[in-house]
């Protein structure tokens, strides 16, 4: 069949799925995957490596990439002050630890946990906001921080996507090489950024000033395939570049005209829906029921860890009903899942269940969450009510507790540079404790004599550097302590609770990142000895004990805390 045909195919058969889909209230992402399926791996009469259909959907990649870009704003992430960060950073943890424990429980390379982490962490922005939307709350508080989380979770996929080729040299224990391109990616973002804050905006003022509608149409089109085009060529990933774009552009975007944002908006819908179809074009062929039954069970995984996720990091942020109701918002993965299953999937990365699940997670969470809305009272309050009251006191206690303290740091000038300065190190530590797995795991699959000796060196290492980390935070942790104490006039014993309560966390954080490597190292031995199902099974109890452990000590310990905090930070409240 020749391209034209083809194409006109395509566009009939994913209008009729979406027509059909929508009788039964699912979203028209899941028709235009499922009509790519249809006419490329079931019937082949379209062949998924047609250049027309690859060209078209870079195109749908780079205006999806470049508007998200677009609504970075620095004064509209600034607005949302620290509670945001303090959602973002939970969510993120639970996230992590959760994927992590059940890669390791399975057996799964750290890589495949990687990928499932991003396509968890990142919910759609764009549904999210047409839920609102339809239930008339746009001009609601809960609005503006969802569509703010939803914006850093972009920003947290997009930089996820960019390191996927890192990590496929890496996997191929090419470390090197992958140190390598992640220098290259920073150096070259930079570039670009620096480059393109000092002549895309006075391009684009010069086009509103003196040209028409539609050259400012095709210069926008143009500065997001091409700086996507760009990226590209440097190494970075296509929608990488795109994005850069967006942020650049996102300085004068209240400049734009309304109507051209408009039609921009509707041109990116259009070639959208052929990136959506080309998904289900390039899906590999299903052999086998079981492979279907995989990627079913990894989507039904994701969409749980994300729920419990950002439920949970919200409560601590918000509130139990607050909470709850952002649960249900969030509930739909992003369309850059299918970004990121299918960029992992090409890279070799990934198998082919990782890359199917990544389109079965966006299909069932976008239909799950259009119905759970409609109810979303009846379901907040249900929920609500079976929450114990103990449990229900604590948090509610340490979300008021929390409250207060954020409304003091954002007005504070004194804080925010320690917090700053503290969050830089603990992200580096994360980064290197994530990276130093990475390689542990790559070390263990070698055969050679000199493997325990690998594993016993990249474990001393980060230790090293872990503990390293700790001491050269110490300073920032006394200077947060001591802003505390003379921010609520809290006695010296207060303070040397909450010390001892970083270090703790830190610690039990350190703890829970070498039990990970631990019990993968563990598996691997007891799987040269005993069934996989008994081997994942002693691993599972493993973790659990020490998650349980964990709990019931930062319970006790929270408890003495917030009685201490109590009557300091209700004497502010009052002030």
């Amino acid at each position: 069949m020749d391209e034209l045909s083809s194409f006109a195919a395509i566009i009939f058969l994913a209008s009729i799925s979406a027509l059909i889909l929508r009788r039964f209230k699912i979203a028209p992402v899941a028709a235009y995957i499922i009509a790519g399926l249809v006419v490329g791996p079931i019937l082949g009469i379209v062949n998924p490596d047609s250049p027309s259909v690859e060209f078209l959907s870079e195109i749908g990649i780079a205006l999806m990439s470049f508007e998200i870009g677009l609504s970075v704003r620095s004064e509209f992430l600034r607005s949302q002050g620290p509670r945001m960060l303090l959602i973002s950073s939970l969510e993120l943890m639970f996230i992590v630890f959760l994927s992590s424990a059940f890669g390791v429980v399975v057996g799964m390379p750290m890589v495949f946990t990687f990928v499932i982490i991003l396509i968890a962490v990142n919910s759609s922005t764009m549904i999210a906001f047409k839920l609102l939307e339809g239930k008339g709350m746009t001009k609601s508080p809960l609005f503006t921080l969802i569509v703010g989380l939803g914006i850093g979770e972009d920003v947290i996929a997009m930089v996820g996507i960019s390191l996927i080729p890192a990590l496929a040299t890496l996997g191929r224990f090419m470390i090197g090489e992958a140190f390598s391109i992640v220098g290259n990616t920073i150096a070259i973002v930079l570039v670009m950024l620096v480059f393109g804050l000092q002549i895309l905006p006075k391009v684009i003022r010069y086009v509103i000033r003196h040209g028409d509608m539609e050259t400012f149409l095709l210069i926008i089109l143009a500065v997001a395939l091409g700086y996507g085009l760009i990226g590209g060529y440097m190494g970075l990933s296509f929608a990488l570049g795109s994005f850069l774009a967006g942020t650049i552009i996102s300085r004068i975007e209240k400049e734009m005209p309304p109507l051209a944002m408009e039609r921009l908006t509707s041109l990116r819908d259009l070639f959208a829906i052929i990136f959506f179809i080309s998904i289900g074009l390039s899906m590999p062929y299903i052999e086998s029921p079981s492979v279907v039954l995989i990627g079913l069970g990894l989507a039904a995984f994701i969409i749980i860890v994300k729920v419990v996720s950002i439920t949970l990091a919200s409560w601590i942020g918000l509130g139990m009903k607050e909470a709850f109701r952002i649960g249900l918002y969030m509930v739909p993965i992003s369309e850059l899942a299918l970004i990121v299953g299918r960029e992992a999937y090409k890279a070799g990365l990934v198998d082919q269940n990782i890359f199917i699940s990544s389109a079965f997670v966006v299909l069932i969470s976008v239909s799950l969450a259009s119905r759970l809305v409609e109810k979303d009272e009846k379901i907040v309050e249900r929920a609500a009510s079976l929450v114990p009251n103990a449990v229900r006191d604590f948090m509610e206690s340490l979300t008021g507790n929390v409250g207060v303290l954020l409304e003091k740091i954002v007005v504070s000038k004194e804080c925010q540079p320690i917090l700053l300065s503290l969050g830089k190190k603990l992200a580096s530590m994360v980064a290197v404790l994530t990276l130093g797995s990475i390689i542990l795991q790559n070390v263990m699959i070698i055969n050679s004599d000199l493997a325990p000796f690998l594993e016993i060196a990249v474990i001393s290492a980060l230790l090293a550097f872990s503990f390293t980390m700790v001491l050269v935070s110490r300073r920032d942790i006394e200077c947060l302590i001591m802003w505390y104490l003379g921010s609520f006039r809290a006695s010296k014993s207060v303070g040397s609770l909450l010390k001892n309560s970083f270090y703790l966390l830190m610690f039990l954080f350190l703890g829970a990142v070498f039990l990970l490597n631990a019990t993968s190292i563990l598996r691997g031995i007891l799987s040269n000895y005993l069934e996989a199902g008994i081997a994942s099974a002693t691993i599972f109890i493993i973790i659990l004990v020490f998650t349980v452990f964990v709990i019931y000590l930062l319970y006790g310990r929270m408890r003495g805390i917030l009685e201490s905090m109590e009557g300091n930070l209700g004497a502010f409240s009052r002030d």
